[in-house]
């Protein structure tokens, strides 16, 4: 248990004169902040937008439940066939848990191995998962040898229809758009290649391919009209990066590719080739070449010594100069196993369940579909702001890997920075919580997982979290608001990054943003409701606006109810306001700068007001004359 020192006069003195030297966007906009303030918010409201569900499904066959189908995995599908979650049924039974927008209606449970699927409304709680006996007997053995009974059983030589008979159509449902990519890119067997001819970074990142300060151009190609180019390779820490699909390799052949830049300028420069391993994500290099000279190509063979589930790494960087890297007819010999279906939409897929590179386990992107994670700050707690909510906008997507006990043993998490509205130079962090099964109870756990990815680390004050930036507009390639004010447009820059879980830890994971000042990184603020992390000015609570509670409890192990709500709630005002929210959309306008969120999205007022149960799509209704487009 940390407790707070006690405030003093001269402590309290001195934050009010800190914030008064910020520059405080609502001054010269009285008429924002006081209508914001007028809202009248019932004190059990807990400015979610998200609704949570959880189904547990029992597989029934003959009016009795079964385990004939223990081992093969358990789909749960939107209503437009994207996958919102997949798990392996155990003794018999799988138990979701799962969040959707508030609009959302009808799901499917679907099971690749019965070829069956259920319709039910979000809030079922329960489902027989009826079978017969004729599906059970057709479900079949192991034939194709991978220790596990599923769709793969019935055409164990031809892993494209195998997959392709994964997601079948059925009314009222569309099949996924990119099912049938998915079965034409596990085509082979035996190779894996990439040529870039589409000339379409957005049609292979829809492939599995992840493109990090790359690009597909047609200008000076190695071989035909397009090659992989990279920016310029001016830093040794900001580098280039291509990432192929998951692929299994056994231990023989070669991966062959071409590579070179386009001319020597600077000092130095490099490319590295790198393994990743399934599930631990550790980084293992097998080809590294250091340039002298520019525009001739180089043709690599890399034998392939290793067996199991890697993706490939393409790494471009050096120091000073306008030099850029080229790369081109990559050829790899062993089996795509990425699962197209479960794609961000930048290219971050997980393994394919049954592949053998997940050890019978599965895997899940959140929260489904087209949509994000969105979390909307006001960052000058614990003061009032002028409640336009776009200080810091983030639109996040995370990919869970269970293994065949559905236990989380990695992930990623990549994480948009859509409009920078502030300021105050702020950086961003993320904590990973123990969740009961329906989400309700949150602990704390030794610390124990740990970060890889370009340019972020563990935070060093904080368990189990890692830090994203540390001062966004450092990172930032060009200094971009997106809010109409406080800086130029820009297209909203990504970062993902990679996680790890001791098998057997969690099953269920909540993962909490925080906002910290770049100079001060304990002065934090989060979501309404959330708890501090154990790094937060414990000081800070109390003071000026805030209401918060003034102690914490961080122990492993101790565990708290959540989402907290009225007296127990962090980062509240007295009239139980919060400094930023959550929710789960397709896309999010921001406010245009200094005009509060109640005249860019009318609906919003009935909505905090009611305490959530009326305009529960508030988000997707604004007034256009009161949102920015940004001209990127």
């Amino acid at each position: 248990m940390r407790l707070p020192q006690q405030n003093s006069i001269l402590f309290i003195f001195l934050i009010i004169v800190l914030l008064s030297a910020g520059c405080r966007k609502e001054n010269g906009n009285p008429d924002v902040q006081p209508e914001f303030e007028k809202l009248n918010i019932p004190e059990s409201f807990n400015w979610s937008a998200i609704n949570s569900y959880t189904l547990k499904v029992d597989v029934i066959v003959d009016g009795m439940k079964t385990d004939k189908l223990d081992g093969s995995p358990l789909d749960l599908l939107d209503a437009s066939g994207a996958r919102l979650d997949r798990l392996t049924v155990i003794d018999g039974s799988a138990e979701f848990f799962f969040r959707l927008p508030a609009e959302t209606g009808m799901v499917r449970v679907y099971s690749p191995g019965a070829n069956r699927s259920y319709d039910i409304e979000p809030d079922a709680a329960f489902l027989a998962f009826d079978i017969s006996y004729q599906q059970l007997k057709s479900f079949g053995a192991d034939s194709d040898g991978d220790g596990v009974a599923d769709a793969f059983d019935d055409f164990p030589n031809d892993a494209a229809k195998a997959y392709a008979v994964s997601y079948p159509a059925a009314k009222p449902h569309s099949s996924p758009a990119n099912a049938e990519m998915s079965a034409a890119f596990k085509q082979s067997n035996s190779q894996v290649t990439q040529n870039f001819e589409s000339g379409s970074r957005n049609a292979e990142q829809a492939l599995c391919w992840q493109f990090f300060s790359t690009n597909i151009v047609g200008a000076s190609p190695i071989t035909g009209q397009f090659s992989m180019r990279t920016g310029q390779m001016s830093s040794l820490t900001n580098t280039h990066d291509l990432i192929s699909p998951w692929v299994e390799f056994n231990g023989t052949g070669t991966i062959d590719f071409k590579h070179k830049i386009s001319n020597f300028s600077g000092n130095s420069k490099f490319l590295d080739v790198k393994i990743i391993s399934y599930p631990d994500l550790t980084e293992t290099m097998i080809y590294n070449y250091t340039y002298s000279n520019g525009n001739l190509s180089q043709t690599v063979s890399v034998p392939v010594t290793f067996s199991g589930t890697y993706q490939v790494k393409w790494i471009f960087y050096g120091n000073g100069g306008n030099s850029r890297g080229f790369l081109d007819d990559i050829v790899m010999s062993g089996t795509n196993v990425a699962d197209v279906s479960s794609n961000t939409g930048s290219g971050v897929c997980a393994v394919q369940s049954g592949s053998g590179g997940d050890g019978g386990g599965s895997s899940s992107s959140y929260p489904g579909g087209n949509n994000y994670y969105f979390q909307i700050f006001e960052d000058l707690w614990p003061s009032r702001g002028d409640y336009d909510f776009n200080d810091m906008v983030l639109a996040n997507r995370v990919t869970f890997n269970r293994n065949a006990q559905n236990f989380i043993i990695s992930g990623t998490v990549e994480t948009t920075v859509m409009a920078v509205g502030a300021s105050i130079e702020s950086g961003v962090g993320m904590e990973f919580f123990k969740a009961n099964n329906n989400h309700s109870q949150l602990s704390y756990f030794a610390n124990s997982v740990s970060f890889s990815g370009n340019g972020v680390a563990a935070d060093p004050d904080v368990a189990n979290a890692v830090r994203l930036f540390n001062n966004v507009r450092d990172w930032q390639s060009v200094p971009y608001s997106n809010t109409g004010g406080l800086g130029p447009d820009g297209a909203p820059q990504s970062i993902s990054y990679e996680f790890t879980i001791p098998t057997g830890t969690l099953q269920h994971l909540e993962i909490l943003v925080y906002l910290f000042r770049s100079d001060n990184t304990d002065w934090q603020v989060r979501t309404f409701g959330a708890p501090p992390t154990s790094h937060a000015d414990m000081n800070l609570f109390g003071t000026i606006d805030d209401q918060s509670p003034l102690t914490w409890n961080w122990d492993v192990n101790s565990g708290f109810a959540f989402p907290r709500t009225g007296q127990d709630a962090f980062y509240r005002t007295e009239n139980n306001h919060p400094w930023a929210i959550e929710f789960i959309a397709s896309e999010f306008k921001v406010p245009f700068e200094k005009k509060s969120i109640l005249m860019a999205y009318p609906q919003f007022r009935d909505w905090a007001e009611s305490g959530g149960s009326v305009n529960t799509s508030w988000y997707n209704n604004p007034d256009n004359a009161h949102i920015y487009i940004p001209s990127y």
